[in-house]
């Protein structure tokens, strides 16, 4: 397993590739649960350190994380952003009694995983609270901003990162 760098010698990912089967494994788990991520083909420094702490036994504090990356996309403040954890967030809201807008939502079976066509199912109260869209041009970029916010956490991060060799 070799990592792919930059050109000032970097560490940037691994290729999904080159993952050994248990860890593909875990992999799968980490960026559907854990730390979300559309990229299926390469592990950047964060997941990847992740997956070897998960393959090694060691201490993953995974509430933290979460807690941590809903703070960090709430502070976005941006109305085009991903929701990230909806089923924990909708959760921790119901268990605090927040009030909902619909009475009692059709869409809403807690327990109930969300799928496509639950998300594709839109009621008369959310037709008449969605926005117009403006520019359809733009959605591709919104994964490409998260990608580049990514390597800029992942340039921070890289003075905590220990060496293996």
């Amino acid at each position: 397993m070799e990592w792919v760098g930059t050109t000032k010698n970097k560490y940037k990912y691994l290729r999904r590739g080159d993952l050994t089967p248990e860890a593909k494994g875990w992999y799968e788990l980490l960026k559907r649960s854990i730390l979300g991520t559309v990229n299926n083909s390469e592990v950047n420094k964060k997941r990847a350190i992740m997956l070897y702490c998960i393959i090694m036994g060691g201490e993953v504090k995974v509430h933290e994380i979460i807690a941590n990356d809903i703070q960090r996309i709430a502070e976005k403040n941006s109305a085009e952003g991903w929701l990230y954890y909806p089923s924990t967030i909708m959760r921790l809201c119901m268990k605090a009694k927040v009030p909902m807008e619909d009475e009692n939502p059709t869409w809403l079976i807690p327990g109930m995983p969300i799928t496509i066509e639950r998300m594709m199912m839109v009621t008369e109260a959310q037709q008449s609270r969605r926005p117009q869209r403006r520019r359809q041009r733009d959605e591709p970029m919104e994964e490409e901003e998260s990608q580049e916010e990514e390597e800029e956490q992942e340039e921070e991060e890289q003075q905590h990162i220990p060496s293996y060799n």
